[in-house]
Order: structure tokens, then C-alpha cells, then sequence
């Protein structure tokens, strides 16, 4: 029984989810581009130098932003990055991608939030109101679309506690490299 409640809540944050990118982020953005943000485009830039002239720098390769080493933290630049390769190097298909995975990877932190919850209190009951908080809180909704690095942080951020809850060596380390 405990098992369907949270099966039930983890298909509420889904859905949530999938109809705030669907029917309501464009209202909320202003936009019909739910996806690319202020910052997304240095992210993009960054990774594109990388590939093609071997520099991760913002801005163009031989004149950079003043500030083109440092703009940005690196470690989504490689995220955008992973899309546009497999999107065959088209930012217009990458960019959606980035930000539907985001989607899938955040209805994956409902599922991490009602494991630690329950780590932690060792009560289902308290790890499914957890849960549902997470799935319903609306500050981490609005993100999902949209290509900025939010997403990717709290998941590493939720894995770190998960592994580290688990305590096993292999699980501190794991917890470890997420941090990182």
C-alpha cells in the first residue's frame, strides 16, 4: 500500500511536470522558447569552442569575453554539450533535449527525496509527505525546461546525501564524486 502511495505521488510530480512544459512554461517565460535562458548561450558557447578550436572560453576564440574563462560554471557546458553531440550538433534539437532530461532527471529526485526521507526518518509515511512536497514545490518546477544549471545541481546534490546516507565505502566515494 505504502508502495502505490508513492507510486501515486511520483505520477503527480510527473504530471505536474510534463504539463507545465507542455501548456503552461510558455505563459510563464514569455516566451514559445521555454528552453534556452540568459545564461544558456555561454554554456553553449563555451562547449562549441571546446570542440571545435579546442579552447573553453565564452566568447569568440580569438577575441574572448574578458571574463571568457570563468563566465560560467564548466560543468553544464558539458551537459549542453552531450546533447549537441547527439543531436548530430544542432543546438535547435539540443536544447529541448536538455531540457526534457532535465524534467526526467528531476521526476528521478521525487524518487531520491522519498529514499532519503526514509533513510532519515525511517517512517514511509513522512518519506511520501517529503515527496510529495518535493513533487508539488513549484520553485523547482518552473525550472525543469529551461537550460540553466538549477536541475543538474540538485540532483548531484540529492545523490551526494543518498550515497551518503547508504555509508558504505564504495557509497562515500560515490557520494564524493558527486559533490565534486
Amino acid at each position: 500500500m505504502k508502495q502505490r502511495k508513492f507510486l501515486y505521488v511520483l505520477l503527480l510530480g510527473a504530471l505536474v511536470r510534463i504539463v507545465f512544459n507542455l501548456f503552461i512554461a510558455k505563459y510563464y517565460y514569455g516566451s514559445e522558447n521555454i528552453y534556452l535562458g540568459g545564461d544558456t548561450p555561454a554554456w553553449m558557447n563555451m562547449f562549441e569552442n571546446l570542440w571545435n578550436h579546442g579552447v573553453f572560453v565564452a566568447g569568440d576564440v580569438n577575441n574572448p569575453h574578458e571574463y571568457g574563462y570563468f563566465l560560467r560554471m564548466p560543468g553544464y557546458s558539458f551537459f549542453l554539450g552531450f546533447c549537441w553531440l547527439i543531436t548530430g550538433k544542432n543546438w535547435d534539437w539540443a536544447i529541448p533535449l536538455a531540457g526534457w532530461l532535465q524534467t526526467f532527471m528531476d521526476i528521478f529526485n521525487i524518487y531520491l527525496i522519498y529514499q532519503i526521507a526514509f533513510m532519515i526518518f525511517r517512517n514511509s509515511r513522512t518519506a511520501i509527505i517529503s515527496a510529495l512536497l518535493y513533487a508539488l514545490y513549484p520553485f523547482v518546477i518552473v525550472w525543469n525546461p529551461h537550460t540553466h544549471s538549477e536541475i543538474i545541481s540538485i540532483t548531484f546534490g540529492l545523490l551526494a546525501i543518498y550515497f551518503y546516507m547508504k555509508a558504505s565505502n564504495k557509497d562515500l566515494l560515490l557520494s564524493g564524486i558527486m559533490l565534486a
